[in-house]
């Protein structure tokens, strides 16, 4: 009497697990590429925002100026005026190597008359928006490797706003985005 024995063999099972794996590290891929669009889309949404905040201040400020200020306090005040919210999990909290940084910087022009607003999302490109502009842009100029580390006044040149006086940053600590203190 034959006694029948059903299972898999070892390659059977091996070639099994090849497949999951190679089907796994497609998933993996695809959704870090959904996420970073993700980040992405959500700067690119939060500078628009924030652009027609800041437009709104100029035309209901009495000398139709952005928000800026003879100290970096006068100019977090004037800012604080527009109450906006950013979607703080979309910032990256660092550098490209890998060292703490700003996550979003305002500079403004000594006369108020122009801004820029540079930030890099998650996915570690940088963005950058001036008053000329209306909408966020990649920004891949001079400055783009070394930032936040970078001197501003010639970041501020590169993006075309003269005549900076202030910058803030603005910093990711303890889950919020907080004016940098």
């Amino acid at each position: 009497m034959r006694k029948s024995t059903s299972g898999f063999t070892i390659v059977e099972l091996l070639i099994v697990i090849v497949i999951i794996a190679i089907l796994a590290a497609i998933v993996i891929v695809a959704y870090n590429g959904i996420q970073n669009r993700a980040y992405n889309s959500a700067v690119e949404n939060n500078f628009s925002n924030l652009s027609k905040k800041l437009q709104e201040y100029k035309i209901a400020s009495a000398n139709e100026r952005f928000p800026t200020g003879a100290t970096q306090t006068a100019l977090r005040d004037a800012l604080d005026t527009i109450n906006f919210k950013l979607s703080t999990s979309s910032y990256s909290p660092t550098r490209l190597d890998g060292a703490a940084a700003s996550n979003l910087l305002y500079i403004d022009s000594n006369s108020g008359s122009e801004f820029a607003l540079v930030a890099r999302s998650k996915s570690m490109k940088l963005y950058a928006l001036t008053s000329g502009s209306g909408s966020a842009i990649e920004y891949t100029g001079t400055y783009a490797a070394g930032f936040p580390a970078v001197s501003y006044t010639a970041l501020a040149a590169d993006l075309g706003i003269s005549n900076t006086s202030i910058v803030t940053y603005f910093i990711y600590a303890s889950g919020n985005f907080r004016i940098w203190e």
